[in-house]
C-alpha cells in the first residue's frame, strides 16, 4: 500500500521484529533495506532471507505507572544492558549491518510519562555505545511513537530535545519517530445511532434504595469502531444531540453495542442527559484504531465515511504550493526528522 502511494522503499522502515518470511522476501527484492530486529532468531532469519539489509534494534523501556494504553515491552525489544550486546555481538558474528536503535514506549503515553523519553533516549545511547566498541558506526535512532493526539507535543518534545542534545549532539545521526495517534487520532469524530433503551432499576448498595439505569443500544460497537478504546479502558463520553431532552439533569446510564454478544458493552456506567431512541451520540477524536480495527461480526455494516473540512482550511490546502511530499523524494535529509 505504501509503495503504490508513491512511496520510496528507501523511505520506509521494516518496524515489526517478527517477520512474515514471504514479506521479508518481498523486502528484500523490493529494496526494503531497513528492518528492525529484537531476537537471534530474526537475525538468523535476516542471514538467509536479506543479508544485506540495514538492521536496527530495538530495545524495551517500560513504565511502571498507569498513564499510558498500551505497554509493548513484553512482546518487543530487549534489555539495553543485557540483551541487546549479546544480539549486536551475535549480528557482528553473521556479518550483519547494524545501523541504529529503535525504542517505542508505548502507545498513548500521557504528559505523566513524558521524562520516560529522556531515560529511554539515554538507554539509546549506550547501545550506541556498545555497537561502536563492536566496529559499527550507528547513524539512526527511532524513537518510536505513543503521542496522543489530545496531548500538548510541545512538552513532549522539550524533553525529547534535551535528550538528544545530551546525548546524541553528532548531527550527523538521524533522528526519526512514529507519532501515528498525534496524526491521526483527531482526524475523526464518531456519530452512533441510538437504536434501543431500556430503563432498568439498580439498587443502591449504600442507601439500599433503587434507582432508575438507563441503557442505550447503539449502532456500533466493540466489534466495530469501539474495539480498541474499550480494550484500552479510554472510550471518552459522548455528545448527546438531540432537542427533545433536558440537558442539564443526568442519569445512571450505559453504553452497548448493537451484537448477539453480552460483552458487547462500550461504557459500564457514565452520567448523561436522558436521551431517547433515534438520538445521535458523537463520540470526538476516534482517528485513531477505529474503523482500521472494525469487522462485520453479525453481518453488521461498517460505518460511512464522510469528509468535511471548512472553507478556509480547502482553500489553504487547495492552492498552497509549499507543501512538499517529502516521502517521494529521493533526498532522505529532508524526509527524515533532524536535529
Amino acid at each position: 500500500m505504501i509503495l503504490d502511494l508513491g512511496v520510496k522503499p528507501h523511505m520506509t522502515i521494516y518496524a515489526n521484529t517478527f517477520k512474515i518470511p514471504n514479506h521479508f522476501k518481498y523486502a528484500a527484492e523490493v529494496g526494503l533495506k531497513t528492518v528492525v530486529f529484537d531476537s537471534a532468531c530474526e537475525l538468523y532469519k535476516g542471514k538467509e532471507i536479506y543479508p544485506d539489509a540495514n538492521y536496527v534494534i530495538r530495545i524495551k523501556h517500560d513504565l511502571q505507572v498507569h498513564d499510558i494504553r498500551v505497554v509493548f515491552g513484553e512482546k518487543y525489544g530487549v534489555a539495553p544492558d543485557l540483551e541487546a550486546p549479546q544480539l549486536l555481538s551475535l549480528a557482528r558474528c553473521l556479518g550483519l549491518k547494524v545501523v541504529g536503535v529503535s525504542f517505542h514506549i508505548g502507545s498513548g503515553v500521557g504528559l505523566l510519562n513524558a521524562g520516560a523519553y529522556y531515560s529511554a533516549i539515554e538507554d539509546a545511547k549506550r547501545v550506541f555505545d556498545y555497537g561502536a566498541s563492536l566496529g559499527y558506526s550507528f547513524n539512526l535512532l527511532d524513537i518510536g511513537g505513543g503521542f496522543e493526539s489530545e496531548y500538548d507535543l510541545p512538552k513532549f518534545a522539550e524533553v525529547i530535545n534535551s535528550a538528544i542534545n545530551t546525548f546524541f549532539p553528532d548531527p550527523n545521526i538521524k533522528i526519526i519517530a512514529e507519532p501515528g495517534r498525534y496524526f491521526v487520532g483527531t482526524a475523526l469524530h464518531l456519530s452512533t445511532n441510538i437504536i434501543a433503551m431500556k430503563e432498568v432499576e439498580h439498587l443502591d448498595p449504600v442507601t439500599g434504595l433503587s434507582y432508575p439505569h438507563y441503557m442505550y443500544i447503539l449502532n456500533d460497537g466493540f466489534y466495530g469502531s469501539f474495539k480498541e478504546n474499550i480494550v484500552t479502558k479510554k472510550v471518552t463520553i459522548p455528545k448527546i444531540l438531540s432537542k427533545k431532552r433536558n440537558r442539564s439533569e443526568k442519569f445512571s446510564s450505559s453504553l452497548w453495542g448493537p451484537t448477539c454478544d453480552p460483552r458487547d458493552l462500550i461504557l459500564k456506567y457514565v452520567l448523561l442527559p436522558l436521551a431517547d431512541y433515534g438520538d445521535w451520540l458523537i463520540f470526538e477524536n476516534m482517528g485513531d484504531y477505529t474503523l482500521t480495527m472494525a469487522t462485520n461480526f453479525n453481518r453488521l455494516p461498517l460505518p460511512d465515511v464522510y469528509p468535511v473540512i471548512d472553507q478556509i482550511t480547502w482553500t489553504l490546502l487547495k492552492d498552497n504550493h509549499l507543501f512538499e511530499n517529502i516521502f517521494t523524494t529521493n533526498d532522505m535529509d529532508k524526509a527524515f526528522f533532524e536535529k
